[in-house]
């Protein structure tokens, strides 16, 4: 190719005039430190605009409004009204990427109205008003704040900044601001502070992946996102790992970022080993903090919850909330016994959210029937034979629930699902209701899930009032409503065991006296969190009448509740609406068959690993074989093995060997060239029943080889030497009754389990004796009786601990939740 001289001199003038013009443009029209001030008493020739302190900037507009009516400083200020409602409007022009303006004005007002408001033309792009006073001198005026964060978006944009009278009297403003700061200035707080120290390169990577969100409208996070820092409170230091969190970009917006850390062993901080902290405008302020004490309060699992102020690399960046994250250490503080907690993977929802918000289309891919079961802590649970074997057991509880096979008294422990359910109502923390949000607790003990109370809330702070803004009602009368949540909602309220606790609960949490109680005894702490909230946000107070407005619209609207949802538990139960979608993908978009891929490992034999695989993508799916690490194809699928679409709720199933290396599936889709891969979970796919249900199933109160019959709510069993060669399973609703001289010998591993209180009564010439001759004997267990049990003069002998197919419990005698009282009672030889 030949270039000639004076091609190349053309082209070296156009870029020099590029350059030229470049530097021209002002990118800084408003520089940083700049002040602009407007005090309303100088106009221009024209005498239709002000002049401000810095004659260098624009004007304001409005000078035609000026007034010697009242002044907070000099003679004048601007009046406007019905027919001039706009005023001192100055424009800053080319703004940047997270520029931050500190803009106040005065405001006389006979109403309280009267808004100081910045934003893009034709408010698209940004809108913030601001119209609660933070301030009031002794004349009247009040003070407007806005703080204005330019958004990642804004490349040379113009913002407005002007007042604005929203009524139809006078309103009168004076001394408007105009600021543009390196960051905002926060206040002082008498709370122990939380120092967070990042160095640049750590701190680039972070701010990175907040521009990667803002790019992508939402955020989404990997293991690669950690980061180490150093965390410092009081004069203790705590090495950490720190990352983004949050999906969406509240999290993220002005200089308030929120954090997942985690702690190195061996520290913690607050008894915390890995916590978030979040702006408390994240969580709704107070509200959420009240909504944790009263679950706390109620016997409802959640998480440790309070404020503390931040800086990060010795600069303030204000007060934050601080939440504890799902840890063994959240159920030893809640007196509950180390269990697996879980939840439905996120990772398909979010990356749809993002697909349709960059690519501008309305996606239709099933990302709630490709969602994983996961145990938070994989690693640990994986390695732990206990945990392990407990997740097991957890993941087909969650999975009942998801696919709404098993009743909700078969998956939970009722009473406490119902506390939770009626709560939320009453407290309106309905966000935590959402499927992605939830976290459930596997309770070894009683092999049943519990609820975990969190993030109930978001940014607003309305109160809906009447029947048709009750969660359950509201959900269960639209047909529009996301099938998943009618799926879920629809399961839960065709059970008439959780129905009943649900109103009984829900009469109980809305009377006043019960408000009362929660108030009172949060009140002091109350009060204090709220003065200092106020310090950072002057228009955010704690309404104590929220919780009474909302127990009495529960009142008001209760009695209709009560027919409707006992009508609706009686019918039939309707088709899931999970199975009506006729789910398609035009384009394969980015890496989005790598979210509705699963792969688990069903069993070893030999050399070989037997991987299960789900197709939950609409197109069909090519199996080219499996990687110990995600960079390499290690073992190879010959010709391939196709796994047809996902369509219409029919599952896409197929099962192959691998060598026992694999880690990563990978594979290829129709319609795109590139190699896809999915990691394999380290456990078999959810499916069938857990020994506790299958244990309820052995019920037999009419075998009359143990007992010699059942009057009303009474079971006797017979009395004499007995041989017990199977496990005894009494359901809840009896009393179980055992007379002087009774001689139990339980055999071949069997054992007693009880949902019904105990009546043993031995005497001293005449003791009760359970044992096992063959020591296989796995105990006695009562679990949630509703009576006292009473035992006096029991022998217990060579008894084991209880263990059924992965479900066991640490004693020979074990009480759960069930009150007892026992007299001469004696323990030989027991495990």
């Amino acid at each position: 190719m030949r270039f000639s001289f004076s091609k190349l001199l053309e082209f070296i003038l156009i870029v020099c005039v590029i350059v030229i013009y470049s530097s021209c443009v002002r990118y800084d029209d408003f520089p940083l430190g700049g002040v602009q001030r407007c005090d309303c008493e100088v106009l221009n020739n024209g005498g239709d605009k002000f002049i401000g302190s810095d004659t260098s900037l624009p004007l304001f507009d409005g000078g035609k409004l000026q007034s010697d009516g009242y002044s907070r400083s000099g003679k004048y200020s601007v009046l406007t009204n019905s027919k001039n409602k706009y005023a001192l409007s100055f424009p800053i022009k080319n703004t940047m990427p997270f520029m931050y303006f500190k803009i106040s004005v005065w405001r006389y007002s006979k109403n309280g109205k009267g808004v100081l408001v910045a934003a893009t033309e034709n408010a698209k792009g940004l809108y913030l008003a601001s119209e609660n006073a933070v301030d009031k001198d002794e004349n009247g005026w009040e003070k407007l704040e806005l703080d204005v964060f330019i958004p990642h978006n804004f490349v040379k944009k113009e913002i407005k900044v002007y007042v604005w009278n929203n009524s139809t009297d006078t309103v009168y403003f004076d001394d408007l601001i105009v600021q543009r700061l390196a960051y905002k200035k926060y206040p002082k707080y008498d709370l122990k502070p939380l120092h967070i120290q990042i160095d640049t390169s750590a701190y680039l990577k972070l701010d990175r992946k907040r521009q990667q969100a803002f790019s992508n409208g939402i955020l989404q996070t990997s293991d690669n996102d950690w980061i180490n820092g150093l965390l410092f409170s009081d004069t203790s230091f705590y090495k950490a790992k720190l990352r983004l969190k949050g999906d969406w970009l509240d999290h993220l917006k002005g200089d308030k970022w929120s954090f997942r850390i985690k702690l190195k062993k061996s520290f913690s901080w607050n008894r915390l080993r890995t916590f978030s902290i979040q702006t408390p405008a994240a969580r709704g302020f107070l509200r959420e903090w009240v909504a944790h004490k009263i679950f706390e309060n109620q016997d409802v699992l959640t998480t440790r919850y309070g404020f503390v102020p931040v800086f990060i690399n010795n600069r303030s960046i204000g007060l934050y909330a601080w939440e504890e994250h799902f840890q063994k250490q959240l159920l030893e503080s809640r007196n509950r016994r180390e269990g697996p907690i879980l939840k439905f993977t996120e990772d398909g929802f979010w990356q749809t959210v993002k697909l349709e918000a960059k690519y501008k289309y309305k996606s239709n891919l099933p990302y709630y029937q490709s969602s994983l079961i996961v145990p938070f802590g994989t690693g640990k649970t994986v390695e732990s034979p206990v945990l392990y074997h407990e997740f097991l057991i957890a993941q087909k509880l969650m999975k009942q629930y998801k696919d709404q096979s098993a009743s909700v008294n078969e998956i939970f422990d009722v009473d406490k699902f119902a506390r939770y359910f009626a709560l939320i109502d009453l407290l309106r923390a309905h966000h935590s209701r959402a499927w992605h949000n939830q976290r459930m607790y596997y309770n070894p003990i009683i092999s049943k899930l519990e609820p975990i109370a969190y993030d109930g809330f978001g940014e607003d702070p309305s109160l809906f009032l009447g029947l048709e803004n009750n969660y359950v009602y509201r959900i269960l009368h639209n047909e529009d409503i996301h099938e998943n949540e009618f799926d879920h909602v629809s399961n839960i309220f065709h059970d008439s065991i959780f129905v009943s606790k649900y109103l009984y609960y829900l009469e109980k949490y809305s009377r006043d006296k019960f408000i009362h109680s929660q108030l009172s005894n949060l009140l002091p702490d109350l009060i204090y969190y709220d003065s200092i909230l106020k310090k950072e946000f002057p228009n955010i107070s704690y309404d104590t009448n929220y919780l009474y407005r909302s127990a009495e619209d529960i009142r008001n609207y209760l009695p209709e509740l009560q027919k409707f949802l006992y009508f609706y538990s009686g019918t039939e139960k309707p088709k899931k609406l999970l199975t009506n979608n006729n789910y398609s993908e035009e384009n394969v978009y980015e890496n989005s068959p790598e979210f509705f891929v699963n792969a688990y490992q069903n069993n070893r034999i030999n050399d070989s690993l037997s991987i299960e695989v789900f197709n939950y993508y609409p197109r069909t799916v090519k199996l080219l074989g499996t990687g110990f690490n995600n960079e390499f194809i290690d073992f190879y699928l010959p010709k391939g093995i196709d796994l047809s679409p996902y369509n219409n709720g029919d599952d896409k199933i197929l099962s192959f060997n691998s060598d026992t290396m694999a880690n990563y599936l990978f594979f290829v889709v129709d319609g795109s060239d590139e190699i896809f891969k999915k990691e394999i979970n380290k456990w078999p796919y959810p499916e069938g029943e857990t020994p506790q249900q299958t244990l309820l199933k052995l019920v037999n109160l009419n075998d009359t080889t143990i007992f010699t019959k059942v009057v009303g709510e009474d079971i006797y069993f017979k009395k004499g030497e007995l041989e017990i060669r199977k496990p005894i399973i009494i359901p809840a609703g009896y009393t179980v009754n055992i007379e002087a001289g009774t001689r139990l010998n339980l055999l071949d591993s069997s054992f007693i389990l009880s949902y019904s209180s105990f009546e043993f009564h031995g005497n001293k010439a005449s003791p009760i004796i359970i044992t096992s001759t063959d020591f296989t004997a796995r105990g006695i267990t009562v679990l949630q009786a509703q009576k006292t049990s009473n035992l006096e003069y029991v022998q217990l002998e060579n008894l084991n601990t209880f263990y059924y197919k992965g479900w066991g419990l640490t004693g020979a005698l074990t009480f759960y939740e069930s009150d007892v009282n026992l007299d001469n009672i004696s323990f030989y030889r027991n495990q």
